[in-house]
């Protein structure tokens, strides 16, 4: 499964980023964007996928721009967090109309039934191993940020090209389910 791909490079990108808090928010939302549109796949809201190509263009600036203050960072982010936001609140407003529709499901039924979807999931992934390449060894710091930024470009363009190859596949697999309906 090709999502599962994206999702296991967010996490290690996680891992290795976990100390710029900036890029580590960036990767956080490239992250729910992948698991809702894993999880609902051709019922997932179009905007998904706009706001999903801005996110990663945005991580993309702020890792790219090294000209690029704190203060510009934060307000892209800032940006971008609403936009999610809005999505958000749009999906859930979505989903209640929705359950207001159907049958309530009482409490206890409902918590067994979450409990019998993850048992049929399988057992949570395996915590992954933190890629060599992210230990800095015997360097100053500066050289470790050089590095850390060579490291995280040559991550965002790989992640980047994955990205549209999912976004495609993706697209696809959509034409496919409009034309069998």
């Amino acid at each position: 499964m090709p999502l599962a791909g994206f999702l296991s490079q967010i996490d290690d990108l996680k891992v290795t980023y976990k100390d710029q808090k900036i890029i580590l928010t960036f990767l956080k939302l490239l992250g729910s964007l992948g698991v809702y549109i894993k999880t609902n796949r051709g019922n997932a809201h179009p905007k998904t996928f706009k706001i999903l190509s801005s996110v990663f263009s945005s991580l993309e600036e702020v890792v790219l721009s090294e000209a690029m203050t704190e203060a510009e960072k934060q307000k892209l982010l800032q940006l971008e967090m609403n936009k999610y936001k809005q999505l958000r609140n749009q999906v859930s407003k979505k989903k209640a109309a929705k359950a207001g529709r159907k049958e309530v499901i009482s409490a206890p039924e409902a918590g067994d039934a979450r409990l019998k979807a993850r048992q049929k999931k399988g057992a949570a992934p395996p915590h992954r191993k933190v890629p060599e390449k992210a230990v800095k060894k015997n360097l100053s710091p500066a050289e470790g940020t050089a590095q850390s930024y060579g490291d995280l470009a040559e991550a965002v363009a790989a992640l980047k090209k994955f990205i549209h190859s999912e976004l495609n596949a993706l697209k696809q697999e959509l034409r496919m389910l409009q034309k069998s309906k």
